[in-house]
């Protein structure tokens, strides 16, 4: 029977943790490298690389192509299930659903605040090329997030809440809290360091040096959620939260006559919104700490 089930185990499950990991962001680049390949073509053929439409089928493919494909891959050769190694067969409690969404709306004015601390961060002087670089890189993001936000149209904002909410929350948070954080956990045998290195990673990978620190909060947030409740689901419910709340707050904020809301948040803003930023921590640990409770009463 023991041979049997090694002669039937997944060709991959008996590479070392190493090796898996290699695999793992091998095929995320080579799969990244042809849909680039194939979305360049189109852009030079039809010339409309800074079209709306194109800008939403680049936000489209590199989320399945980049994220979920090669979790899912990588799930099927490692476990022999596309949907087990993110334990996506593990469906939550209902009541957990609620008490994630009283900690997403908490942790958007903490979000905020480190927000707006991280623009503050400046290099040093001889670092003034790279951060230059840093900044136009961000401009050039915001500018394009921007574009495809600034909608008055509910079909558009639907649109918007499918490319920029939805299908990130699941396609992101299947390669990084249902793929790459289990592989690092196993690797080092340390739950903790797999959720913050996780986090650094999935901060980084976005380009963006001036959303740095609050990404990597979220991160973090989410990769916790994964280890509280051992299942995808709530992880990827909370990022579509994250996500979704702030293209609601553009699109109505947007259609009252103030398109740049986020972009006009001051040292005065601040000030009155460090007081609902430290109630929120407050409720973000009684809300971690009941959804910690649940999770252990169901083990």
């Amino acid at each position: 029977m023991e041979e049997f089930l090694n002669k039937t185990r997944p060709f991959f499950a008996s590479m070392s943790y190493g090796k898996q990991l290699f695999l793992l962001l091998s095929v995320a680049i080579l799969l990244l490298i042809l849909s680039s390949a194939f979305l360049t073509g189109i852009g030079v053929r039809f010339m409309c690389t800074d079209h709306i439409y194109f800008l939403r089928l680049v936000q489209f493919l590199n989320a399945i192509v980049l994220f979920l494909l090669p979790a899912l891959l990588f799930s099927k050769w490692v476990n022999g299930g596309f949907w087990s190694y993110s334990q996506a067969d593990i469906v939550p409690q209902g009541r957990m659903f609620p008490i994630v969404i009283g900690l997403s709306i908490c942790i958007l004015p903490v979000i905020a605040v480190l927000g707006y601390l991280n623009e503050l961060v400046q290099l040093p002087a001889f670092f003034e090329k790279i951060e230059i670089w840093m900044r136009e890189m961000e401009e050039r993001s915001n500018d394009i997030l921007l574009l495809m936000m600034e909608t008055k149209t509910i079909p558009a904002l639907l649109l918007n809440l499918l490319l920029m909410a939805i299908m990130p929350s699941i396609c992101e948070e299947f390669f990084f809290r249902g793929a790459l954080q289990p592989l690092l956990q196993k690797w080092s045998n340390n739950k903790h360091f797999a959720i913050w290195i996780t986090a650094f990673i999935f901060s980084a990978i976005h380009l963006q040096f001036y959303g740095f620190i609050p990404r990597f909060l979220l991160g973090a947030y989410l990769g916790y959620l994964m280890l509280w409740t051992c299942s995808i689901w709530l992880p990827v419910f909370a990022h579509f939260l994250h996500n979704g709340i702030t293209i609601l707050l553009v699109f109505f904020v947007g259609k009252s006559g103030n398109p740049e809301f986020f972009e006009q948040i001051t040292p005065e803003i601040m000030k009155q919104l460090l007081p609902w930023a430290a109630l929120s921590l407050v409720g973000l640990f009684f809300g971690i700490q009941r959804l910690y409770k649940m999770r252990e009463k169901e083990m």
